[in-house]
């Protein structure tokens, strides 16, 4: 199951509106939530684990996330649909998701999204050693 589905869409607007907005071609639904996904991914990747956050579904997921993946997405939509119509209320929505996106990818949002792991284990005990110590004279 995808991370964002229509009817998380669905949730954020008006049925008749997306159905009017559609013409009844989910084509457009699938296009814009994989590039709003895509997008998200691209800028949290280097500090979180996106493979883990994505991969959840239901109440699982990050809300935060799925609601500025969904303003993103919608966002898109209406650039695929008609660009020079797309409402204030969208333009301001798909804004602040990029500013909360931006924020959490700087490390300046408070987020209980998963860290990224580096693969490196901590708390070892690292040990120097070096060869015996050898005297020169000329």
């Amino acid at each position: 199951m995808a991370f964002l589905t229509k009817s998380d869409i669905q949730k954020a607007i008006k049925a008749d509106m997306l159905a009017a907005l559609l013409d009844s071609d989910d084509t457009v639904v699938t296009a814009a939530i994989d590039e709003a996904v895509a997008k998200v991914q691209n800028y949290l990747s280097g500090r979180y684990d996106m493979k883990i956050e994505l991969a959840k579904t239901g109440t699982n997921r990050h809300q935060l996330l799925v609601v500025y993946t969904g303003d993103i997405a919608i966002y898109n939509i209406w650039r695929y649909v008609d660009p020079m119509q797309i409402p204030a209320r969208r333009v301001a929505a798909y804004d602040e998701a990029m500013e909360w996106l931006k924020a959490a990818m700087a490390g300046e949002a408070s987020t209980t999204l998963t860290p990224e792991s580096d693969g490196e284990t901590s708390g070892g005990t690292l040990y120097f050693n070096s060869n015996d110590k050898r005297i020169n004279q000329y």
